[in-house]
């Protein structure tokens, strides 16, 4: 029997896909991985994929190119195992995940954007935000006694 990743919490608790809580879709993909046609793809990979799935992680070259539809750069980065689960991988997105999830860098790019946790984006955001508001005052600060040293030097 296939050893398959325990879930992880961040996993299950992630954003509703279509609507449906993202530990439906986590007990889907635990039982289809588990059937022997899936086998294939190496175990090592899987949370890799959820990371991706469930949180909008960017994956790894391989993983990537996989989903990207880029089939020369999954096969010139894929190792001996997910090379030899190629068509596993294929039938697994096609027929179970989320078509949006895959398909081009582009549809890539948009699912790790939605997938994100939009608390810790915004989060982000705001520090971003007060770098650069710091940064301008201390630029203004800068200049102003610039300006007050030539002044006094007039």
């Amino acid at each position: 029997m296939r050893k398959l990743p325990r879930w992880n919490h961040a996993w299950i608790k992630s954003k509703p896909i279509d609507g449906l809580p993202a530990a439906a879709y986590m007990d889907r993909f635990q039982k289809i991985l588990a059937e022997e046609f899936y086998q294939k793809i190496p175990d090592y990979m899987i949370p890799s994929f959820y990371d991706y799935f469930f949180l909008g992680k960017r994956p790894g070259d391989f993983l990537q190119s996989l989903l990207g539809n880029d089939l020369l750069a999954s096969v010139s980065t894929a190792d001996d195992g997910n090379l030899n689960s190629l068509r596993e991988w294929m039938l697994f997105l096609y027929n179970h995940t989320h078509s949006h999830c895959y398909g081009s860098r582009q549809n890539i790019n948009d699912w790790c954007y939605q997938r994100l946790d939009t608390a810790k984006y915004d989060q982000a955001v705001e520090e971003y935000e007060q770098l650069v508001q710091d940064h301008i005052l201390d630029d203004l600060k800068r200049d102003i006694n610039a300006i007050q040293k030539e002044d006094t030097n007039d």
